[in-house]
């Protein structure tokens, strides 16, 4: 671990991520001439250093951001804690993110090859499918979540309710073995980077400080996602911000 600091109004230090050599080589993070962190757009930036990971303990990540004096526009980042499991394995929003309540299974069989998957009527999935976002089928659900973090995960082209209530899925892509009728699934959301927030720039600088303790079944912003084990901080350029610039300094992640 790298050296311990202890700030008059923090705690003690774990990761001190304020200048580009903190991060992994790949892809390379640049800083202008005073050090200030400028993530690229659309760009994923973790740290070398990890930390493990304590429920019980409570974790703040805090850093500094302002906008280039070039701005056209509001340019965004988001910093997070990257989740990892006990074999080192990075965890995903959509791996935990769940609707809860939507548990249910393989009306007919599936053999490998196919893209198309027929489940039993599930009133939470059908209601979840009438939102906005990029779902994913999780596969061995079970209702007490000791499936998650849910690495079997394949994510949704389509999906219809058919008038008998059963559900019509389209994956993105084919199933690599076959499945029998029965396997249970449930209904994931891909979205979450990390345990985090997203930073938009402004013309001074701003501070933003943010806590993390406890444990969640779900993608939060403020909680350890189940199976976490340790975790590395990372910054996120927006795929959005176009020629628009946001600096970050000083950041770090502390134990109080």
């Amino acid at each position: 671990m790298m050296a311990v600091a202890v700030g008059l109004c923090g705690g003690e230090v774990l990761i001190d991520a304020g200048n580009a050599d903190a991060f992994s080589a790949v892809p390379v993070l640049k800083s202008d001439s005073e050090g200030n962190l400028l993530p690229a757009l659309g760009k994923i930036y973790i740290t070398k250093q990890g930390i493990p990971v304590d429920g019980k303990k409570k974790y703040q990540i805090s850093f500094e951001y302002k906008g280039g004096a070039d701005n056209t526009g509001t340019a965004m980042a988001a910093v997070v804690a990257i989740p990892y499991n006990a074999k080192g394995r990075r965890i995903q929003g959509g791996n935990v993110d769940h609707i809860v309540g939507s548990e249910t299974t393989l009306a007919e069989d599936v053999p490998a090859g196919s893209d198309e998957l027929i489940l039993s009527a599930n009133k939470a999935w059908s209601d979840a499918m009438k939102r906005k976002a990029v779902y994913a089928v999780g596969f061995g659900a079970r209702k007490d979540y000791k499936d998650l973090p849910n690495f079997m995960i394949m994510t949704v082209k389509s999906q219809r309710v058919e008038d008998d209530g059963r559900i019509v899925v389209k994956l993105q892509n084919k199933i690599k073995s076959d499945c029998k009728a029965g396997t249970a699934v449930r209904l994931h959301r891909h979205g979450w980077n990390g345990v985090g927030k997203v930073a938009k720039s402004t013309g001074e600088w701003q501070t933003m400080t943010f806590t993390i303790q406890g444990w969640s079944n779900r993608a939060v912003a403020n909680k350890w996602w189940r199976g976490t084990k340790t975790a590395k901080l990372a910054v996120y350029g927006d795929r959005r911000n176009g020629s628009n610039v946001i600096m970050i300094r000083n950041l770090r992640l502390e134990e109080l």
